[in-house]
């Protein structure tokens, strides 16, 4: 028993000293870990950001583009040549989708656009914005709306410029 008792004693620093031990590597691991995390999380943030700003420089291109003939068939022809992109729409100052890359919905009256919050941020003054899509039955995906101002000559609202981005391209 006095044997068992001394060794255990003995013992006793080594046994502690391996249970620091792993402790202290179980945080290190665990601190590497959420590192990573971050690291992903931020190139993911990055590349949504990326996306989106290049979505309002492609916007703020075509508005100007958006008001001649055959503006539809041609929208429709860059929506098929780019990926990620579910639909374009130029709207009026009174919300009228005036051009559009899809049919719009018969819900998208002029009425309904103007009530939309990121049409009223934008008739307000903001460059562009980024709102949720308002119905589901434009796509069968989750989307986001990327709305860019178009302006009159001297300043004056003329309307906004839209594309509808999958919330997948963006993930």
């Amino acid at each position: 028993f006095r044997l068992g008792v001394a060794m255990a004693f003995a013992l006793l620093p080594v046994i502690v000293l391996a249970i620091v031990q792993m402790q202290t590597g179980f945080r290190e691991q665990s601190e590497a870990r959420a590192q990573s995390l971050r690291l992903a999380a931020s190139r993911a943030s990055l590349s949504a950001k990326a996306r989106l700003d290049s979505t309002v420089v492609l916007l703020d291109a075509l508005t100007p583009e958006t008001l001649g003939p055959y503006c539809g068939p041609r929208l429709a022809a860059l929506v098929q040549r780019l990926d990620g992109y579910i639909a374009l729409y130029r709207m009026s100052a009174t919300g009228a989708i005036m051009c559009s890359s899809r049919a719009p919905l018969a819900s998208s009256t002029p009425a309904a656009v103007r009530a939309r919050s990121w049409f009223q941020r934008v008739r307000a003054g903001e460059h562009s914005v980024i709102a949720r899509a308002v119905s589901p039955r434009v796509t069968d995906v989750p989307a986001v709306i990327v709305a860019v101002r178009a302006e009159r000559p001297m300043g004056r609202f003329d309307g906004a410029m839209t594309a509808t981005i999958p919330l997948e391209i963006l993930q």
